[in-house]
């Protein structure tokens, strides 16, 4: 017998003892007959890990199998390998551990935990969002990449829910797990100085229609302008010592109010070491020349000196004023050192390196965030525009991507075309090349930035380059391609007539 015959009956006759000791009693009994298929042809499975008290999903538990382990995906989401009835564990950080069997493909394990929570979701897709703020009673905790913030205890009060990129929300806690949708808003928003909220109330409330019939939703007011001046009553003493209270004829109250009813994300810009009103009435806090006298800008005006703590206490504080009013979030500007005037007039006492302003403009961020965290508002900060597009310097002024955007919920950069020169970013003539200028810097910024970015953009003409509905345009879809979470306009003059025509233009 030739040796493929003989391994054709040894095949013939090992199917035959698999019939009589297996085939039986599965075909006699199918669930039986099913294990054994399993056991034979291991089936996927698709599991769905929750919170068992909130129904979210729960990226990144651990589903483990006698057939192995698997991550879940960011919506909680896990496929297996596994028979019918197979006993599996999923666990996750602060979740009690669950064994149970496989039944059903699309199957959903609940995770539970005694720990009080909140669980974060977006109202539109339902996924997690890492990063977010839970603020209550002066405290505050971070959600993780699961959308979870653990609390030390059950807050009695409500809850503030704060995201860059997301209307804040108020929740409050009805048990040991809250779950709180946040809904999203892309920012298209643009400035007005200081000066606006001395114009009649009608032609503000005019102006904020418009915007609004165009399709921005957010406004930026001067709270604390260039010149130093408040919009508001501050019970700072500072504030009084300095004469700089009401000098608005709309408060930042009542234009919060106004901008609200007509549905706008509302900043409060607030700038902070170029304080003229400061530096005339304390001149030991300004920055000062080397007889002592007060040192000034090509302007004509005084700086604070940002190395004292004092004046880092007086800006904060009145950040903290402006996130109890209600403003969704506070803008900080002019946050660094002296960039024009003569600057080697200036005495700092002490060698001032790189290192030294870095970290001083770092630290004074980093003690902004803990004030403003357990507040209802979020903390912005601007930059030069150069400064994303800048390695191994802080051109002189203390400012680096690096070591000012994990300290900020959004970062942005001034990225105005007209600021830049010829060369810079590898651009022949950027102020005539707004889409290059915008795409670069922002790309730029959004590879380097710990936090979301949200750019500047330019609504003047400059230098006999007409910025017309094109440049808008080229601008705004510049910031978007690269990233940006939305985006500003600035006019110093506040003339955005072309502007609410071209987007207003776009409008169904």
């Amino acid at each position: 017998m030739s040796s493929r015959r003989r391994n054709m009956w040894w095949g013939v006759w090992l199917g035959v003892v698999l019939v009589v000791a297996l085939g039986t009693p599965a075909l006699a009994n199918p669930p039986e007959y099913e294990l054994w298929r399993q056991a034979v042809w291991h089936r996927a499975w698709r599991a769905h890990v929750v919170d068992a008290d909130t129904g979210a999903p729960l990226p990144g538990a651990v589903v483990e199998t006698p057939y192995g382990a698997r991550r879940a995906d960011a919506r909680g989401s896990v496929s297996l390998l596994g028979v019918y009835g197979v006993p599996v564990r999923a666990s996750a950080p602060g979740y009690e551990p669950a064994d149970v069997p496989l039944e059903a493909d699309g199957q959903v394990i609940r995770l539970r935990s005694s720990r009080p929570r909140v669980h974060v979701v977006d109202a539109r897709t339902g996924t997690p969002v890492a990063g977010a703020v839970v603020a209550w009673e002066g405290q505050w905790a971070v959600t993780d990449e699961r959308g979870v913030a653990f609390l030390p205890a059950r807050p009695l009060g409500p809850l503030t829910v704060k995201r860059a990129a997301y209307r804040r929300a108020v929740a409050s806690t009805p048990g040991r797990a809250t779950l709180v949708r946040l809904e999203p808003i892309h920012v298209r928003g643009f400035y007005l100085a200081f000066g606006f909220l001395n114009r009649p109330r009608a032609v503000v409330e005019e102006y904020l229609d418009r915007a609004a019939q165009a399709g921005l939703n957010a406004v930026v007011i001067d709270a604390k302008g260039d010149r130093g001046y408040l919009a508001w009553e501050s019970a700072h003493p500072d504030a009084r010592l300095n004469g700089v209270n009401g000098r608005a004829a709309i408060s930042a109250a009542e234009f919060l109010e106004m901008a609200r009813r007509r549905g706008f994300y509302v900043i409060a810009r607030l700038v902070v070491f170029k304080d003229n009103p400061l530096a005339e009435a304390q001149p030991h806090r300004a920055v000062r020349r080397a007889d002592g006298t007060i040192w000034r800008d090509r302007e004509g005006l005084g700086w604070a000196d940002p190395r004292l703590p004092e004046n880092w206490e007086y800006n904060i504080a009145l950040a903290r004023e402006l996130a109890e009013m209600g403003f969704d979030e506070v803008n900080l500007d002019y946050i660094r050192f002296p960039s024009d005037g003569n600057l080697r007039a200036i005495a700092w006492g002490e060698e001032l390196t790189a290192e030294a302003r870095t970290e001083t403009i770092s630290r004074f961020l980093q003690a902004a965030q803990q004030a403003l965290r357990p507040t209802p508002a979020l903390m912005s900060g601007d930059v030069f525009g150069l400064t994303p597009a800048v390695y191994h310097s802080d051109m002189n002024i203390g400012q680096t991507v690096e070591t000012m955007a994990p300290y900020m919920d959004i970062f942005c950069p001034m990225s105005y075309p007209a600021t830049y020169i010829p060369g810079n970013m590898g651009l022949t003539d950027p102020v005539r090349q707004p889409y290059e200028t915008v795409y670069r810097a922002t790309a730029e910024a959004v590879r380097r930035s710990a936090s979301p970015v949200r750019p500047w953009l330019q609504a003047y003409s400059w230098a006999g380059v007409v910025y017309d509905a094109d440049e808008l345009y080229a601008q705004i879809r510049a910031a978007e391609e690269a990233g940006a979470i939305g985006w500003l306009f600035w006019n110093a003059g506040g003339s955005y007539d072309l502007l609410f025509e071209a987007l207003g233009a776009q409008q169904p």
